[in-house]
């Protein structure tokens, strides 16, 4: 069985870096939605790493706002 959890990321590309690498494993496929608001380039090194894809669809995302949920539907439907 494969699974593909989802993470959410916006400023931090090394803290994500260390959350990929921490869960990695064979039958993971890794989805990163990185917030619109902040540069891809900065994040570009993490498709490198085995098994893990961007979401196509970039929101900007407003903490605790219903956007999140969107981004999540989002994710899901692109995962």
């Amino acid at each position: 069985m494969r699974l593909a959890p989802l993470i959410l990321t916006y400023t931090n590309p090394k803290q994500t870096e260390r959350v990929i690498r921490n869960i990695a494993h064979p039958n993971f496929d890794l989805n990163i939605h990185l917030d619109n608001k902040y540069d891809i380039n900065t994040h570009l090194f993490l498709k490198n790493l085995p098994n893990v894809f961007f979401i196509n669809n970039s929101i900007d995302v407003k903490w605790a706002a219903f956007n999140s949920m969107i981004v999540s539907f989002e994710g899901i439907k692109n995962i």
